[in-house]
């Protein structure tokens, strides 16, 4: 849906098909831009997640301890963990 009916991608452009019927050819331009959409976004997580390491290690201890956590606690853990960073 990002591609065929965004155009979230420069070089399948803003034209508007049905993105299983696209998706069933192994040559199509859709299916090779919706994999190198998947694949760019796939290495953005994981640099976000290697640079806030120490804040996901802090929010796992904390689920471990307490087994769940409301959004309050999670807030003010990650606060804490963002300042212990600077």
């Amino acid at each position: 849906n990002m591609i065929c009916r965004l155009g979230m991608d420069p070089n399948f452009g803003m034209a508007v098909t049905d993105p299983s019927a696209a998706m069933n050819d192994e040559n199509s331009g859709l299916r090779k831009a919706v994999n190198a959409l998947l694949s760019e976004e796939l290495n953005n997580a994981k640099k976000l997640i290697t640079e806030n390491r120490n804040v996901m290690d802090a929010l796992v201890d904390e689920l471990i301890k307490k087994d769940h956590l409301t959004g309050e606690e999670i807030d003010a853990l990650l606060t804490t963990a963002h300042q212990g960073m600077k």
